[in-house]
């Protein structure tokens, strides 16, 4: 059922972004409690300490464009196997119809260990809130992908088809310190920020 294209990445500067998507809070611009309107975070183990409230400041440097981006950053060091980053499906996804889609966004990483890696998934929910499965993700990114310090713009593409049951979709970002799903170490000097995640027909 999953029928991904080719992964796309394209380095180039802040004033190409895309404008527009169907999500309501691409940019990370509105913000509750610290947090991006519509987002959650969630942490394995529990108790791993990190800094998730949304970084701020210049435009093209600390976020892709605007004041604030979704980030993942360890500054104490933690032992981590995974953290994600997570739409709520009614307040931070969009409503769809069965046509193709692409979702696309803008990372940066700083100082990430070799087995990090990053990706963005989107997941279908059907009419009931429930949820269907997941309809498409980007490649693993890691720091091979990722020039350290600049602003790199992945797409996928993702149907919804007429006999999926989705009505909405809903974007994650996650972050896993190794392949394996094990626990390890995430460095304090690692950070991954996020911005402009957008989903489009």
């Amino acid at each position: 059922m999953k029928h991904l294209l080719p992964l796309l990445l394209l380095l180039t500067c802040p004033a190409l972004a895309q404008e527009g998507g169907l999500l309501p809070n691409a940019s990370f611009e509105t913000t509750a409690e610290d947090r991006p309107k519509g987002w959650r975070v969630f942490l394995n183990p529990e108790s791993a300490s990190g800094d998730f409230y949304i970084v701020s400041g210049q435009e093209g440097v600390e976020t892709h464009t605007g004041s604030a981006a979704l980030q993942f950053h360890f500054p104490s060091g933690a032992d981590i196997i995974q953290a994600t980053w997570m739409a709520d499906p009614k307040y931070g996804g969009a409503a769809v119809t069965p046509k193709e889609y692409t979702c696309s966004f803008w990372i940066r990483g700083e100082d990430l260990p070799p087995d990090n890696h990053v990706w963005v998934s989107v997941v279908g929910y059907g009419a009931d809130g429930k949820r269907t499965g997941e309809l498409g993700r980007s490649d693993y990114l890691t720091r091979k992908d990722l020039q350290n310090g600049a602003w790199t713009q992945v797409r996928f593409r993702f149907p919804v088809t007429d006999d999926s049951g989705v009505a909405r979709v809903a974007p994650s970002v996650v972050f896993k310190a190794n392949p394996g799903g094990t626990m390890a170490p995430a460095s304090p000097e690692a950070r991954v920020i996020v911005d402009d995640l957008q989903i489009t027909p």
